[in-house]
């Protein structure tokens, strides 16, 4: 028989906003670096791209410790619901086999500030690069103390994306090109990408786990 497709991590019904017509209270960055989405998100300037989303979500007592500070897996899993809703749209967005996004690789994942109960959560993910088979994306987590309006960054992680076919889930299929901004971006991209390539293959070089791959992404 054969196995159900997988299924990528979904948020709980409206609080999914997409960039177009984005209320100014879930302002979106409109560059993956730290410092420009500081100011993205402080000034209320929004990106209006088809490969980024926000998913804004209050931070209630069961998502947190006794000391009321949201816990990590909370937040990472908020981070993997925005990476996968964000890669399967793009990964579908043009005519062709239908596919979901699976995470491969969590590049990196930064916690910087706690965030608390009562606070609002401003997930942001953008897809940054694209290669012929892999999608990534890079998100920011900022924390909005609603009675205040004071905002803070409060993670930061870089996740990699593979479509699968729904009719064969051992198919990885083409990745639809993402359109940059720039050919800096394009180029910085790359040489993230070619990055963790190499860090992969190393990894297993010692580990001692080589294996001939049966497409590379």
């Amino acid at each position: 028989m054969t196995p159900p497709p997988p299924s990528p991590s979904m948020a709980p019904p409206g609080l999914i906003h997409s960039v177009r017509g984005l209320p100014d209270t879930c302002t979106l960055p409109q560059s993956p670096a730290a410092t420009t989405a500081v100011a993205a998100s402080m000034s209320g300037s929004v990106a209006e791209t088809p490969s980024a989303i926000q998913i804004c979500r209050i931070m209630r007592p069961d998502d947190a410790n006794v000391a009321g500070n949201v816990h990590g897996g909370t937040i990472l899993k908020m981070i993997e619901e925005a990476g996968a809703i964000i890669s399967t749209r793009h990964c579908n967005s043009q005519n062709g086999e239908r596919c979901v996004a699976a995470l491969a690789r969590v590049e990196r994942t930064d916690f910087l500030s706690p965030m608390c109960i009562g606070e609002v959560a401003h997930v942001s993910a953008e897809i940054t690069y694209t290669s012929k088979h892999s999608v990534e994306v890079q998100v920011n987590v900022m924390s909005e103390n609603i009675l205040t309006g004071t905002k803070k960054m409060t993670n930061k992680a870089t996740l990699w994306y593979v479509p699968l076919s729904l009719k064969n889930v051992d198919k990885v299929l083409e990745v639809p090109p993402v359109v940059y901004s720039c050919q800096e971006q394009e180029e910085e991209g790359r040489k993230r990408y070619e990055a963790q390539k190499l860090e992969r293959m190393e990894t297993k070089w010692r580990n001692g786990d080589i294996v001939q791959p049966v497409l590379n992404p």
